[in-house]
């Protein structure tokens, strides 16, 4: 008894010796590929010429994490990508965060989140937080008490439902439906709120490998539900903006198609929406991206972790609820969709707005942005990101009130309106007011959905 208690004392400290040295050998080889990095970067010039030493450094560190995966474990990746805590020194001063958590009811979703739904007690909770710099939390409060002394504050429907006036953003995150959270997109999500006008709520959806593939999309389902319960908040549906990034791209395609096909209608912001990972851009930009494309043996391979086995991979890899290119797209609201040109993504993105644009039905704002890599606009050192984010503005503000107010559609050859490379926001605008041809319907009260 006494050898066997022995044994298993001695074999749990091999165990944790031998995950040290992991942890050591993949932090030695990040300090050499970025020292590296740096050297080649002041001697013989960035990759791209637009790119500073921070883009260097992070897109170097991240294509090295994805390539020495054998040296880490899930728990070490949330760590290096700040899954737990918030991106230390870039969170602003006046950021107002507020946690929030809200229980999950059964709601009596159908489809592939039925089995998911039956478990449903009422007793699980989703955490998420609502982000607003103090200036515009201000300036709402002010609005609001004028509107309520206005009776303008609510909205009272034909059945006497009442439902408030505020516009929202819902933010889904990325990090390959594995990693990061609400409190890693801190940041963004406060310059999402500042440029829009709106409070971010943004959701920590369950991570794969321990909530595969649909546990985030139910949660996502369940997070807009809550937002709009008549009970609740009773936020009207067409005041929700979704928004999301890379996974969260995908999965906001995801929850728009889950909506459309079992409720009404929503919408979206650069989004990983083909998780085949056919696309020739993989490897055209693998030497600029910060995404590389990881080997099919990867024990860390993300979409082997969201759909839980190789037989559930190639079972599911062309859902559209899991790939949404491979869906239909008719009949979705409009839609920015931004992406860079150096990102891995990139083919991925121009066949899906392809798609949209040939559908005549939705319309959709492709931007294109020069030098860039994937989810470029969270980096606020780089000046496209600011331009970016000021787009998201101007599209928010500016372009969904016209879909809105007058309830137009666009001719089948305009649906698209594609900027190759952003000139100046206005004249992006003024091309999209162009578009427009007065007097035909579509797409009232829908939702607005942007991908990063």
């Amino acid at each position: 008894m006494q050898d066997s208690t022995f044994y298993v004392v001695c074999s749990s400290s091999s165990n944790d010796g031998w995950k040290l040295l992991d942890h050591v050998a993949l932090l030695t080889s990040q300090a050499t590929v970025l020292t590296a990095n740096f050297l080649t970067h002041h001697l013989s010039g960035p990759r791209k010429p637009s790119w500073p030493i921070q883009l260097t450094l992070m897109c170097a560190a991240m294509r090295a994490l994805t390539e020495h995966t054998h040296l880490a474990d899930v728990d070490k990746l949330r760590m290096l990508t700040f899954t737990n805590s918030s991106i230390p020194f870039i969170i602003p001063s006046d950021i107002i965060v507020t946690p929030v958590s809200f229980r999950v009811f059964n709601r009596g979703l159908l489809g592939i989140l039925k089995d998911l739904e039956d478990c449903e007690t009422g007793n699980r909770e989703i955490s998420a937080e609502w982000v607003v710099p103090k200036g515009l939390w201000r300036k709402m409060n002010d609005d609001y008490h004028l509107s309520v002394a206005q009776n303008k504050h609510i909205y009272i429907d034909q059945d006497g439902i009442k439902w408030s006036n505020e516009k929202v953003i819902l933010f889904l995150h990325g990090g390959a439906y594995c990693m990061m959270s609400t409190k890693t997109y801190r940041e963004l999500n406060y310059r999402l709120s500042k440029t829009t006008g709106r409070r971010v709520f943004a959701i920590n959806y369950r991570l794969a490998p321990e909530f595969p593939f649909p546990c985030g999309l139910h949660d996502a389902v369940h997070s807009f539900l809550y937002l709009i319960d008549p009970n609740g908040l009773a936020i009207q549906p067409h005041n929700i903006v979704v928004v999301g990034d890379s996974a969260g791209g995908g999965l906001t395609l995801a929850l728009l198609y889950y909506l459309r096909d079992n409720f009404f209608l929503k919408k979206k912001f650069i989004p990983w929406v083909d998780l085949t990972m056919s696309s020739a851009s993989w490897d055209q930009n693998k030497s600029f991206d910060l995404l590389i494309k990881p080997k099919d043996d990867d024990p860390l391979h993300p979409v082997n972790l969201y759909l839980k086995s190789h037989e559930e991979r190639s079972k599911l890899i062309k859902h559209p609820y899991v790939s949404p290119l491979f869906g239909d797209l008719n009949n979705l609201p409009p839609m920015l969709i931004q992406c860079g040109e150096c990102e891995v993504l990139k083919d991925e993105i121009n066949e899906l707005v392809k798609k949209i644009s040939e559908t005549g039905t939705t319309f959709v704002q492709h931007e294109v942005y020069e030098d860039m890599v994937h989810v470029f606009q969270a980096f606020n050192f780089l000046e496209p990101s600011i331009k970016a984010l000021d787009s998201v503005g101007y599209f928010v503000r500016y372009v969904l009130p016209i879909h809105q107010r007058n309830t137009l559609i666009l001719h089948n050859r305009h649906c698209s309106n594609e900027c190759t490379v952003v000139g100046t926001i206005e004249r992006s605008i003024a091309r999209f007011c162009a578009n427009f041809d007065v007097g035909k319907n579509i797409l009232t009260n829908s939702q607005q959905i942007f991908i990063l």
